[in-house]
């Protein structure tokens, strides 16, 4: 009897072996788990009443007063040194960095900045 059960057993790891890597091994028997275990019904899509914008400019505005626009540039991964305004470059200073050197020349120039984390997810 014990025989029999070892032998059932033996049998059943082959096609279980397959079918585990057929869906991608661990992490595919986790997205399986994720797709028919752990999956909520979550309610249909409605629509949103949005607020309206700022109101239309004033007089002063007319008058050539107007606030200044902004412009901010988050660059992923760029070091202080990649970039030949600070005496860096990419490929050792062989590539210069032109128009970012003239946005930092004719615009304002910030050069202390801090990130909250390490990662580019922020």
């Amino acid at each position: 009897m014990i025989k029999r059960i070892a032998w059932a057993l033996a049998a059943l790891r082959l096609p279980g072996a397959v079918a585990f890597y057929a869906v991608g091994g661990r992490t595919g028997v986790m997205l399986l788990g994720v797709k028919y275990i752990m999956r909520k019904d979550y309610a249909p899509t409605h629509e949103v009443a949005w607020k309206s914008g700022p109101p239309a400019p004033g007089p002063a505005a007319a008058a050539g007063k107007r606030p200044p626009n902004v412009v901010l540039i988050v660059a992923d991964d760029l070091g202080f040194n990649d970039i030949t305004r600070y005496g860096g470059g990419i490929a050792g200073g062989r590539v210069t960095t032109r128009h970012i050197d003239s946005i930092a020349s004719d615009g304002v120039d910030f050069r202390m900045g801090y990130a909250g984390n390490a990662t580019c997810a922020p």
